[in-house]
């Protein structure tokens, strides 16, 4: 999803791809409307969820009401507004994933 490398426009994967479109079009947007750009990054792993932008945030709960929708409680939002301050926060949440061997891989 993420590709072989995120600032290689040719090299990166849908994810990287997607977050330049919707800058793109904030940037070519007409200049009455607003645009407010948030991420939250989670992993789910052996049925537990982890907030990645805050590790020690696991095992958190998904959790549904009529405002919000469907959401993960507790999870961490950061507001961004450019697409390298969103590429930055990918990274770090990249760098705390589960990472390990199974007999599938």
């Amino acid at each position: 999803m993420f590709g072989k490398d995120l600032d290689d426009i040719e090299n990166c994967g849908i994810i990287p791809r997607m977050i330049n479109t919707i800058f793109e079009l904030i940037e070519n947007a007409e200049s009455y409307m607003e645009f407010t750009v948030k991420i939250s990054f989670c992993e789910i792993y052996m049925e537990r969820i982890k907030d990645l932008l805050d590790p020690t945030k696991t095992n958190l709960r998904i959790s549904e009401d009529r405002t919000r929708g469907i959401f993960i409680q507790d999870l961490t939002e950061e507001y961004v507004s450019s697409e390298e301050e969103l590429l930055e926060i990918m990274r770090i949440g990249e760098s705390n994933r589960e990472v390990g061997a199974t007999n599938m891989n």
